[in-house]
């Protein structure tokens, strides 16, 4: 997919990544809508439909989950694919705790060149 028509929703707890990554999807050409935390994210997601949201799995008051069930309970935003950043790197854990049989993700911390590679997998990839 082309980044310049590319919008990416980013939701992340931690100010400082939040504002980095946020900074270089911008200077890439992706339209970024971010959020702090899952419920503004939901907000955003339904009001601006993205392309893609990267999400945090582990935040204080709604994990990545939580966010991305209320997500799918939103016809106009139920489509939207998620890449999630965690800081739990076995693939096992993360399919238990999900409950999912396939979870895309992107270990922290990360390089962001491999985030850029995932983004664009991401997005070549579809819906969840």
């Amino acid at each position: 997919m082309n980044p310049e028509v590319s919008k990416i929703l980013f939701i992340e707890d931690d100010s400082a990544l939040r504002t980095n990554v946020a900074e270089l999807l911008t200077i890439k050409g992706y339209d970024v809508l971010i959020a702090a935390n899952g419920a503004e994210g939901i907000y955003l997601a339904k009001d601006g439909i993205p392309n893609l949201i990267l999400c945090d799995l582990s935040m204080p008051d709604m994990n990545g989950q939580q966010v991305m069930e209320a997500i799918r309970n939103i016809p106009a935003a139920a489509h939207i694919p998620f890449l999630f950043l965690t800081g739990q790197s076995d693939p096992s854990v993360l399919h238990q705790q999900m409950g999912l049989k396939t979870i895309d993700y992107l270990a922290k911390p990360f390089q962001l060149t491999d985030l850029l590679v995932a983004i664009n997998n991401r997005l070549a990839k579809g819906i969840n």
